[in-house]
């Protein structure tokens, strides 16, 4: 019984975090849209191949700057969530013909953290798929019953509460 009921809380601690974060990026995601937008120029925009212990992978290295009241700022993110920006050489290369140095660009960013900008605002329907992805954690780990649907409340609760407190400073 003590073993079943220290895995469930392990097992609800990990799909809490998952939630959580998936929430917050989504929230973040769609905060955006209010962004400003300013001018911008890329920078760089190549191929490049990035490997690690297990695998490797085409990426796209891209930078673009952007400029605002006099100060320069420089980021890389093209849009949130960016799961769909590395794959294969044909879909990178595709990426830095869409986006070659030197070329003009439309940036959004955060008035209150400027260094936070992205080229394409809002979420988008992989953001609504990943706030599944706790509730599913927890339903592949677990048998389904009636156990399982009050955590799932309670892991619901939980992560609506966090991101409430912590949503109330951005």
């Amino acid at each position: 019984m003590c073993t079943t009921v220290f895995k469930d809380i392990l097992i609800a601690i990990i799909a809490i975090g998952v939630t959580y974060y998936s929430l917050k990026l989504l929230i973040i995601a769609r905060n955006s849209n209010k962004w400003l937008p300013v001018d911008g120029k890329v920078i760089r925009s190549r191929t490049s191949w990035k490997s690690t212990s297990e695998s490797g992978g085409y990426v796209h290295d891209f930078e673009y700057g952007y400029d605002i009241a006099g100060v320069k700022y420089v980021s890389r993110r093209k849009k949130f969530g960016n799961i769909a920006w590395n794959g294969t050489l044909a879909h990178v290369h595709n990426l830095v013909e869409k986006y070659p140095e030197e070329i003009d660009v439309q940036v959004y960013y955060d008035p209150e953290t400027p260094t936070n900008a992205v080229l394409q605002p809002g979420a988008t329907t992989l953001h609504y798929f990943f706030l599944l992805a706790g509730p599913l954690v927890f339903l592949i780990l677990r048998p389904i019953n009636l156990t399982t649907v009050l955590w799932i409340i309670i892991i619901s609760l939980i992560t609506i509460v966090l991101l409430n407190t912590k949503a109330k400073y951005q």
